[in-house]
C-alpha cells in the first residue's frame, strides 16, 4: 500500500523525505499516546535531508493524534512555508522560532 504522500506528489519526493515524514508522523502520534503533549500548542521538527535549510513542523490546529505524514509543513529558516501537501499549512510561529534557532546552531 502506498502512503499518501508519495501518491500526492507523483514522485517529486525523495524518499529519505517520505521516510522521514512518515517517521515523524509516528512521533507525534506515540508522544500524544504518552500524555506529552498541550493540544496543538507544543511542536516536534525534523531537518529535511534534501536542503538542510528546510524543515517539517506540525501544522496550527492540528492535535497531535490527528498527525498525518501528509499534513506536515515544510518551513525554510525564515519561516517562510516551501511546501503543504494536505491541509491548510500554516507554520505556528513560535515553534518555529525556537526550532530554526537549534538548527540554525547546530548543522548536524
Amino acid at each position: 500500500m502506498m502512503s499518501s504522500v508519495v501518491a500526492m506528489n507523483q514522485g517529486r519526493m525523495w524518499q529519505t523525505e517520505h521516510d522521514l515524514r512518515v517517521d515523524l508522523a509516528a512521533a507525534f502520534r506515540l508522544a500524544d499516546r504518552f500524555g506529552w503533549y498541550q493540544l496543538v500548542w507544543n511542536h516536534i521538527t525534523a531537518r529535511c535531508p534534501d536542503n538542510p535549510n528546510h524543515c517539517l513542523i506540525n501544522p496550527m490546529s492540528v492535535r497531535w493524534d490527528e498527525m498525518t505524514a501528509s499534513l506536515l509543513v515544510k518551513v525554510d529558516v525564515e519561516g517562510n512555508t516551501i511546501e503543504v501537501i494536505d491541509g491548510e499549512g500554516l507554520a505556528p510561529k513560535t515553534g518555529f522560532v525556537i526550532h530554526s534557532g537549534v538548527f540554525e546552531a547546530r548543522t548536524d
